[in-house]
Order: C-alpha cells, then structure tokens, then sequence
C-alpha cells in the first residue's frame, strides 16, 4: 500500500483533534488506523528510548529503515472508512481499554497482519492516510521523514480552556495515562502516580510542581515543537482553531478541504451541517474552567498570542 499525500494531525492534548481526525477519516478516500497510532510510533519514541530525557527521536535514529518500517505497519493496520464507521457504531475504539489492549497484543500480532495484509486485495493506486497523535508534536521530525509529502492539519485550542481541560485530565482517574517514568510524581492538586497525556523534554523539573503548572509546560512544550517546523512545511502546514471550527463549521471544513485537496462533497456537507461532538474536549468549546486558573494565560502569553490567541485584558 503506497500512501500519497498522508494528513497527519498534530496539537495538544484536549485540543479537538479526535473531532478533526473523525472528520476526516470517515471520508471514502481516507484509511487510517485503529484508535491512534502510539503502538507504531513509540516503538521508536517512547522516552525509555531517549534516556527518559522524554518523547522524540535524537538524528542518529533517522533512519530509512525506521521510517520504511513505520510505513510498513500502517500499511498492515490502515482501515477503510467504511470500517471505521461500522466499528465507531459499535462504541467499541472509544473504550480506553480497547486501546490498552490493542497496544500490547501488537507485536505478538504482527505475524498475523503480516499474513493478512499479503492476502488483502491491494489498491491499483496510492491511498490518502490520515493519522493523529497529540504526541506527535514532540517527534514530528520522524513522521515528516517516514511521509515526505505529508500534509500538517495543526489543530488548536485557547489554552485559557484547553489547559483547565487537562487539568482535568490529570485530576481524573485512570485516564489519559501513558507513561510509567522512572521518579516518584508529587504533583500538586490531583493523585496520579502515572505521567499523563505527552512527556516533554524537561518534564523531571515538573515532577513536584502544581498541576497547573504541568499542564501549561506541556502546552506550551507541544506547540513550540511544532511551531517550529511551520516556516519548512510552507504550505503543506495549516492551523485549524477548534472556535472557529465549532462556531463556522461550513466556512473552516471548506476551508480544509481546499487545503487536503479533497471535495467538499456530501460527507462534509453532512458534517459542516451537523458538526459531531467526539469527546469533552468539544463539549466545552465554549470556555469553561479559566476563572479556576486565572494566570495560565499568562504563563504561556507568547505562544498562545502567536496562535492568535490574545491576552484577556486584566
């Protein structure tokens, strides 16, 4: 399977990039796989690879061999639409327990979608993929390697309700853990004893910080990595802000349609008429919790003012 013009969606956690994914992955002409990827990317991110100095690939691992395998998993995982939409009916990939299991059967099963892959009939032609990850962000050097011709959907969020959102999610349990990292965490205001969302460079300074302060570093860590690379990505980069795609979802889905260089046809007709609501991320679109953390603007003012994001006045 050949993948021409793969979509991959980057931004912080809480950011709506489940909706972004959602809507573009439904599409006939896309095939991504189940749930997120994390199981094909942290075989070759994961921080333990790193020195635990968090997520990322140092240059030394930029390989074509690591890229060519990367694609290679896809191939073996990637779904049509028509299956996503038939395994989204049945509720069955929201379930974080799901993903849990998907990401450690994985290797074990890969003989398997070896052999199923090698029997599936193959397209005549390259297909769209469309991939996301709110880690990806930290290593986008190795997917902009692993898919040259990839266009960056840079989805975001004012940080004044998308940092009380992960808040949220540190204070929740059991959910959005990923990392196990090797020092006691003593984080102020929530009890988990397991890293949440995506681990930054310089996450051993946060270890005993406020939760507040955690989430922001994590914010504002992910969007500067991937601000970084918006000048070399010229116009294969487009941001996507998660207002103006809730309150003019005709105008911005046209908009990103252009920009994929797909129709706006009946698929996204049918979304831009009836936006769908994925998870809490997009349920609180309208700015909920920034009284509780009336300085986290503050703290990340220089990112989120060049996101466009200007600073509520005091």
């Amino acid at each position: 399977m050949i993948f021409d013009r793969p979509v991959l969606i980057v931004g912080a956690p809480r950011s709506g990039s489940s909706l972004l994914q959602k809507l573009v992955r439904e599409h006939p002409a896309f095939v991504s796989v189940p749930r997120e990827s994390d199981m094909i990317w942290f075989r070759h991110t994961h921080p333990e690879r790193n020195a635990w100095d968090g997520e990322g690939v140092p240059p030394s691992r930029l390989s074509d061999d690591v890229c060519a395998e990367i694609r290679s998993d896809f191939a073996r995982l990637a779904v049509s639409a028509a299956a996503w939409r038939r395994w989204s009916s049945l509720g069955l990939m929201e379930n974080p327990a799901t993903a849990a299991i998907v990401r450690a059967l994985y290797p074990l099963a890969k003989p398997i979608f070896r052999i199923a892959h090698s029997a599936r009939p193959r397209p005549d032609r390259p297909v769209r993929l469309v991939d996301k990850s709110v880690h990806m962000g930290l290593w986008l050097d190795l997917a902009l390697k692993t898919f040259p011709d990839a266009i960056v959907l840079h989805i975001v969020r004012d940080p004044a309700t998308c940092i009380p959102s992960m808040i949220g999610g540190w204070r929740e349990p059991g959910r959005f853990e990923t990392f196990d990292v090797p020092a006691p965490l003593d984080i102020g205001g929530c009890t988990a004893t397991k890293w949440k969302f995506p681990l930054p460079p310089g996450w051993r300074d946060c270890v005993k910080a406020p939760v507040g302060d955690v989430a922001a570093f994590q914010w504002a860590a992910i969007q500067s990595a991937i601000l970084a690379h918006e000048a070399a990505l010229g116009e294969r980069y487009m941001r996507v802000r998660l207002e103006d795609l809730s309150a003019f979802p005709g105008r911005e889905i046209q908009g990103l349609c252009a920009h994929i260089g797909i129709a706006f046809d009946a698929h996204f007709q049918r979304a831009a008429a009836d936006l769908p609501v994925v998870n809490a991320a997009e349920r609180k679109r309208a700015g909920t919790g920034a009284a509780a953390q009336p300085d986290l603007r503050l703290r990340v003012a220089r990112i989120a003012e060049r996101l466009g994001y200007a600073e509520s006045p005091t």
